[in-house]
């Protein structure tokens, strides 16, 4: 590569070379991947000037990236609450939710023939069966309303499988039409496949409920609600045991599994009148690790791949190899 086209290249990204730097470059072997990286350096760090100090300094990340086992990233997001809202907002929000659930609906249970609300109750027929995707919008002990984007209907069923069913959740049900109501047969869940990629842990990895601690390094936290963790991309999603204890009643770690298979940790808006950012707690993704802080009790699970905790307010997890102390 010439040295005018080494100059232009970072001058794309207003970042000037020293002549000394310049010269450097030019002799690199894999020199394209070489100004990938030392532009992506600069850039996060406001550099725009680089020199012999601001080389041995990218000398030194490299090194650490590519050699020292200890050196990863720790991401951590935190749930953005919506402090004002209006019905609008809460409608954009399920919206969303329902179009995201219902496709996964379709495709992880190869669910063929699903019919639309409006068409399955303007239809005349009875005794069929028949499968349709909506949100639960309201519940009794013996019935539930489910709607779509074409209207709503009625589904009357056995009072322990209703009682699984939380508001505003999205889920697929096969129903059959009797006289003019509509009973329950099965319920179909977003869920996901066991084949997915699932990270392993090589180091110590602590959690407790006021802290992490990976390696050398700690990571104060405090977890009102949830929290997200990356851990050079291990994925943990931390949750506070008072937050979700509406969902886990008498079998905390039974239920945390189907919320797991619903795609969803905290799906009912009503429960706290409160919305966030992003539907914060849809699963979009499944996390390799599962922790609920402030439990009442230690427990633990593995489902799917996924590694599921309960931890008590006085314990510690380490992730490596899962036991609780």
């Amino acid at each position: 590569m010439k040295r005018e086209d080494v100059i232009n290249l970072f001058l794309k990204e207003k970042i000037l070379l020293s002549p000394t730097i310049l010269d450097f470059i030019t002799q690199q072997t894999n020199i394209e991947d070489f100004i990938d990286k030392l532009k992506k350096f600069c850039l996060e760090r406001n550099i725009f000037f680089i020199d012999e100090n601001v080389l041995n300094e990218f000398s030194i990340f490299i090194k650490k990236d590519e050699k020292d086992e200890s050196f990863f990233e720790i991401k951590l997001e935190k749930p953005e609450e919506l402090v004002e809202f209006t019905t609008e907002d809460i409608s954009l929000l399920l919206r969303k939710r329902f179009d995201f659930l219902s496709t996964l609906i379709t495709q992880n249970n190869q669910l063929t023939d699903v019919f639309s609300i409006s068409k399955i109750v303007g239809s005349r027929k009875t005794s069929e069966r028949v499968k349709v995707i909506g949100i639960v919008k309201d519940k009794t002990t013996y019935t539930f309303t489910l709607e779509d984007h074409t209207g709503y209907m009625v589904v009357f069923g056995e009072v322990n499988d209703i009682e699984k069913i939380n508001i505003d959740e999205v889920i697929g049900v096969e129903v059959q039409k009797v006289d003019d109501k509509f009973k329950l047969i099965k319920i179909y869940y977003p869920s996901f496949t066991f084949f997915r990629e699932i990270k392993k842990i090589q180091d110590d990895f602590f959690i407790s409920n006021f802290l992490v601690k990976v390696k050398d390094r700690e990571l104060k936290i405090e977890v009102k609600d949830g929290l997200k963790l990356d851990v050079g991309g291990v994925k943990v999603f931390l949750l506070n045991f008072d937050f979700i204890s509406f969902y886990l009643k008498n079998k905390p770690i039974e239920n945390l599994t189907l919320l797991l298979e619903k795609r969803h940790l905290n799906p009912t808006i009503i429960k706290d009148k409160k919305i966030y950012k992003d539907d914060f707690f849809l699963l979009k993704e499944i996390p390799d690790y599962l922790v609920v802080l402030n439990s009442p009790i230690n427990e633990k699970k593995i489902y799917k791949g996924v590694q599921i905790f309960l931890l008590s307010r006085n314990s510690m997890v380490n992730l490596k190899n899962g036991s609780i102390v």
